[in-house]
């Protein structure tokens, strides 16, 4: 924003009448959130001085407080993601492209003017790909140590695998599979069908019960990938597995706080959905990143014998020591 006044000489206000004109700024603005929105970002007063400084402009200054605060809250969370978060804050009047937008916009300014780090906000819908290659020996064997992890589902009763409808959500929900050791399933939109053959292939080595938990959108495209998923996965596996929606749920969808929005006129079985549900759809993108980890981490943990878990956690580490002694050779050697 400026909001530097230049005097007649055109010279600029010493740094002191600088901090009083920004504290001022800091003040109306957060008088502003708190009076229209009841909202209070709880930022640090280094923070405040650091976006008013950045160059927004008083219509947008309320803004870059709220997602700056929103994006500390629930990172890591993509763009989207984050303007969901302003809306049920009361920030956005609805979730239409004009705020997706504004909201891509201001995280952009926030994260090159170094106030939010980059990797708060995720995407997972670009990615680069490269063919792994090392310096020598040692850095193969360092790179094979820090990526070696046991089979921790070797050992536990039942077999756990996520499904999620949108790329755009992986980056929340990754941290959590990675952590438990769980294949997450990347759908977008209706799978081909030698996605789904590959997968019942690998289930057929797998001489254990089988739970597939899915996350998508509730909205009649939402809804028919899911059913497809679901039938196609059967045919091909030939066996029954467990299957459950953990997102958007009946319980999510009655949540009023998550603002939806109407079911697009031509959308596929929009008369059927409407008929059941109203005409209001909710994007998996409205509910919380924390909320979702947690929702999954709940779930996995449920199937896992941890007596077991832990038993094999001691076990990696101690393997992980003896590699690391043969690292340290290896690297003597070269």
């Amino acid at each position: 924003m400026g909001y530097v006044e230049v005097g007649p000489a055109g010279m600029q206000p010493e740094p002191a009448e600088q901090l009083v004109h920004a504290s001022k700024v800091i003040e109306g603005t957060l008088a502003k959130l708190r009076n229209d929105i009841g909202f209070d970002p709880g930022l640090d007063d280094e923070t405040y001085e650091r976006i008013v400084a950045a160059g927004f402009n008083r219509a947008t200054l309320p803004a870059a407080f709220a997602l700056t605060a929103l994006a500390l809250a629930h990172h890591p969370i993509n763009v989207r993601g984050v303007m969901y978060q302003a809306q049920a804050a009361g920030l956005y009047p609805d979730t239409s492209e004009p705020y997706v937008r504004q909201t891509e916009r201001i995280l952009l300014k926030l994260r090159r003017k170094g106030i939010v780090p980059w990797w708060w906000i995720v995407d997972s819908t670009r990615r680069r790909l490269k063919p792994s290659s090392w310096s020598g020996l040692a850095d193969f064997a360092e790179s094979a140590f820090e990526s070696y992890r046991l089979d921790f589902w070797s050992r536990q009763p039942e077999y756990v695998e996520i499904f999620v409808e949108k790329d755009a959500r992986v980056g929340v929900i990754e941290p959590v599979t990675d952590k438990y050791d769980v294949y997450l399933n990347v759908i977008r939109g209706q799978a081909p069908d030698g996605f789904i053959w590959n997968i019942a292939e690998q289930w057929k080595q797998i001489e254990k019960p089988i739970f597939v938990y899915y996350l998508g959108d509730h909205d009649p495209a939402g809804f028919s990938i899911e059913r497809c998923l679901k039938r196609k996965l059967r045919a091909f596996y030939g066996k029954d597995f467990g299957w459950q929606r953990l997102a958007v749920t009946p319980y999510d969808f009655a949540n009023a706080s998550l603002k939806g929005f109407p079911v697009k006129a031509k959308a596929a079985g929009r008369k059927a959905y409407i008929a059941k549900y109203g005409d209001r759809c909710v994007e998996l993108d409205a509910i919380a990143p924390e909320t979702i980890r947690q929702r999954i981490s709940k779930t996995i943990e449920q199937h896992i014998n941890q007596v077991e878990w832990t038993l094999l956690l001691r076990q990696e580490e101690l393997e992980k020591e003896v590699l690391q002694k043969t690292l340290v050779k290896m690297r003597r050697v070269a």
